[in-house]
């Protein structure tokens, strides 16, 4: 769904307050091309720990990693930068109400005192969305190694599978919940509703078709409402503003997100330890703390726009 001129527009967003570094522009470009990682170079076939039995080694890829036995944090973080970062800023344009991470919407039989966690949590709640009145959406986040890419070789027909499953995954929770709490509320909400909208986005940069319009319906609702404030000579030429700068909003933050994930993920499978589940010695915190000044050095020293912006045309340093 990204036109070849996506990698211009996202790079085009960079900012002074917001600059996309040298690391990051260049590990971007390998993912979305589809060329060897740079990062990955000095690791290349080194054996890793894998969730799915043997160890794997590290290509030039990186779909190893996709299977390593990773830390929560390090794939919530990748995905919350992306729920709390440009979806949240693109639905807030709009007139739609919206919930991100609703915690409201199942809480009448969420929990139970004998299990107070949740059961259901949508990572996106959408009132008046397409004419229904509530629509819930799931964000979810492929990286190249994912399972489903060894069955489903062409792309777009596995972000389509990962997309149908997002709705399948959510009836399958509910039911479970409903057993356990002894009725079928959750499941009877739940089909009120409608399907789950699948939110799927790879570290390419490709998404799925509901992320596709939701796009177009939030760049329409945006223009209806922005449109004369922003001086536009009609309500259509402010929606294609707003398509592209919601295009490359997720485009940029993805990038930045799967850059960080893969840092994260190579440190943490190369220094991983099945007896204490992490890696707390001083040289891997050493590694971590100078990967983060190398980040905030690059951001300093920005590809595009840096902070120090000299008169006349800017220039890439």
């Amino acid at each position: 769904h990204y036109s070849p001129n996506d990698l211009a527009v996202s790079v085009a967003t960079s900012s002074p307050e917001s600059p996309i570094g040298n690391a990051d522009l260049a590990t971007f470009t390998q993912l979305k091309l589809g060329l060897p990682l740079t990062i990955l170079e000095p690791h290349q076939l080194k054996l890793i720990p894998s969730t799915r039995g043997t160890a794997r080694r590290i290509g030039k890829h990186g779909t190893a990693l996709a299977s390593a036995p990773l830390t929560n944090n390090i794939n919530t973080d990748r995905h919350d930068t992306i729920l709390h970062g440009p979806l949240q800023a693109m639905l807030s344009f709009t007139k739609i109400q919206y919930k991100i991470e609703d915690k409201d919407s199942f809480a009448e039989y969420n929990t139970t005192r004998q299990n107070p966690r949740e059961y259901c949590r949508p990572d996106i709640t959408l009132k008046g969305y397409k004419g229904n009145t509530i629509t819930y959406a799931d964000l979810k986040i492929m990286a190249p190694g994912t399972k489903m890419f060894t069955t489903n070789t062409i792309e777009g027909t596995t972000l389509a599978a990962r997309q149908r499953l997002v709705d399948a995954d959510y009836k399958r929770k509910v039911a479970k919940a409903d057993e356990i709490l002894g009725n079928n509320h959750m499941s009877q909400q739940l089909d009120q509703a409608g399907r789950v909208l699948g939110i799927v986005i790879d570290c390419r940069g490709n998404i799925s078709d509901d992320l596709a319009d939701l796009i177009k319906v939030c760049a329409d609702s945006a223009a209806e409402k922005h449109w004369e404030r922003m001086g536009m000579r009609c309500k259509n030429h402010a929606k294609s503003t707003f398509q592209r700068l919601f295009t490359s909003m997720i485009g940029l933050t993805t990038a930045r997100a799967s850059d960080t994930w893969y840092h994260r993920s190579l440190d943490w499978a190369l220094t991983y330890r099945k007896d204490r589940q992490s890696s707390t010695s001083s040289a891997a915190l050493r590694r971590t703390r100078e990967r983060l000044r190398r980040q905030r050095q690059a951001y300093n020293d920005a590809f595009f726009f840096g902070r120090r912006i000299r008169s006349g045309p800017h220039r890439a340093r």
